[in-house]
């Protein structure tokens, strides 16, 4: 199997464009003050820099209408699958495997994201809540102050487990 994360609509339908634009404004405000190094995913790589690179983990991520298309830098090893979504189709279920490489940190952040913004998007992952409080710590940091219903639904719902028994 592997360290994935999943994502879906609990109905699916077609991605708004006013949402998934501010959803894009916050991935591109967040790549570019991402911390050098983070400890999500267990903090397995560490003492290695989070850097985030096209699909195949070479060129830029591409974060835009209609694609959202990003991976961790294969020079380095520290590719694993593409976090991938296509704007304006349809999502009923997808995921990404990344063997808790640093990209990870991204991967969340980024759904967490989507969550926020995108009404009916929910994200679950093979984590606990340790291994996604550096994400989601990060992303209240940087819009605290316009988490939805939706995305507190979400959390709660994926880690009301380990958060009871803290």
């Amino acid at each position: 199997m592997g360290y994935t994360h999943y994502w879906n609509y609990k109905e699916p339908k077609t991605i708004d464009a006013p949402n998934s634009i501010k959803a894009l404004k916050e991935m591109k405000k967040m790549l570019l003050h991402l911390p050098s190094r983070c400890t999500t995913a267990g903090g397995h790589y560490e003492n290695e820099s989070i850097i985030i690179k096209d699909g195949v983990g070479k060129g830029s991520p591409v974060l835009s209408v209609p694609e959202i298309l990003f991976n961790g830098d294969a020079s380095k090893g520290l590719d694993h699958e593409t976090f991938a979504i296509q704007l304006g189709s349809r999502i009923d279920f997808d995921f990404c495997k990344t063997a808790r490489k640093p990209y990870d940190f991204f991967v969340c952040v980024c759904l967490i994201s989507l969550a926020n913004n995108l009404d009916g998007c929910e994200f679950s992952s093979d984590g606990g809540f340790d291994d996604w409080k550096p994400a989601i710590d990060f992303y209240n940091d940087m819009f605290g102050d316009s988490i939805s219903d939706n995305l507190k639904k979400v959390i709660l719902q994926n880690f009301e487990k380990d958060l009871v028994s803290k």
